[in-house]
Order: structure tokens, then C-alpha cells, then sequence
């Protein structure tokens, strides 16, 4: 009996933990040494679907909404950890990274000039070559929300739609409780 109960607890506990909010620094963004050029290859070795880069400034209300209410949670962490890899980028920063194309640039040229990124956060997925292919500017709704972010990169529905009509879509189909 002391066995069943402890195995219990066990398990109780495990669902009680699984379920709360993750540091994003852990569990969400990948570790980099700020090669873009180099993580796009990583990316493709490791079957990603891409890239995403969230393009963030400090003390920004909104990023730290995001990071608080979205990508601290299990199940995004979960999807985006298996579909891409992530990588903040402070749209303020001295610190140099590669591009996709090998060149050396501060965080902030890379994030303005390169990139044309003013307002934060800003969500910008890169395909495997490096070519952008969906920005999703600002805060998203819900953790829904940005989960059908990441599956409409992930399954290429920018090709045939934007992702304004593809939410549209999936709300449409999904069954009425």
C-alpha cells in the first residue's frame, strides 16, 4: 500500500511540475555563439523546419509579456524546440554575430539596418537557407495564438496563404464544445 501511495505521489507531483511555466532562457531559446550562418547549418542537420530569430530590446513591456505568458510554457517550448531552432536577438546590442550570409555585424545593424526591425518583439522565421519567410510583429494573444504561429511556418502554409486567413481556417475547423 505505502508502495502504491508514494508511486502516487510520484505521479502527481511529475504532472503537478510538467505543467508550470519554464525559464525561456532554459527552455525555449537555443544556445549560440551568434553565427546565424552556422546555426542554418545545425538547423538543417538536425531536421528543423527553420530558424526562428525573436528580436527583442530590454525593459520592452511586450517582450516580457511574451517570454512570461507564451514561451515559458511547456507546450510551446515543446513544439518550437522540435520544429526549429530559436535565438533572441537585442535589437540594442554591441554583441557581433554572423548573418545567414557570413557577414560580422553588431546585434543592433543586424536588427535595423539589415533586418528593418524597430518595433519588439518581433518574430522573424528564416527557411533553410536563410531567406525570411514569416514576421509576426508584436505580442501574440495566447499561447494558441503562437502555436499556430509556429505550425503554420512549420508546415510551409505561407506559400499559400497568410497567416491572418490560415488562423481563420483552423478556428473554422475546430469543433464547437
Amino acid at each position: 500500500m505505502r508502495a502504491f501511495l508514494f508511486s502516487l505521489l510520484c505521479l502527481v507531483t511529475g504532472l503537478a511540475t510538467a505543467a508550470e511555466p519554464l525559464d525561456p532562457d532554459i527552455g525555449f531559446f537555443d544556445a549560440t555563439l551568434g553565427d546565424f550562418q552556422a546555426e542554418l547549418a545545425d538547423a538543417r542537420a538536425q531536421h528543423k523546419q527553420g530558424v526562428l530569430l525573436i528580436f527583442e530590446r530590454e525593459g520592452c513591456p511586450y517582450c516580457q509579456r511574451l517570454r512570461g505568458n507564451v514561451l515559458s510554457q511547456p507546450a510551446v517550448q515543446a513544439y518550437y524546440q522540435a520544429n526549429f531552432l530559436v535565438f533572441p536577438v537585442d535589437i540594442d546590442g554591441d554583441i557581433e554575430v554572423t548573418d545567414f550570409q557570413g557577414r560580422t555585424r553588431r546585434e543592433r545593424q543586424f536588427a535595423q539596418d539589415d533586418n528593418m526591425v524597430s518595433a519588439t518583439p518581433t518574430c522573424q522565421f528564416y527557411d533553410l537557407n536563410g531567406r525570411p519567410v514569416v514576421r509576426y510583429t508584436g505580442a501574440p494573444s495566447s499561447v494558441d495564438e503562437f502555436l499556430l504561429l509556429g505550425e503554420f511556418v512549420a508546415q510551409a502554409r505561407y506559400r499559400d496563404m497568410n497567416f491572418s486567413r490560415y488562423k481563420q481556417q483552423r478556428l473554422e475547423a475546430k469543433p464547437t464544445q
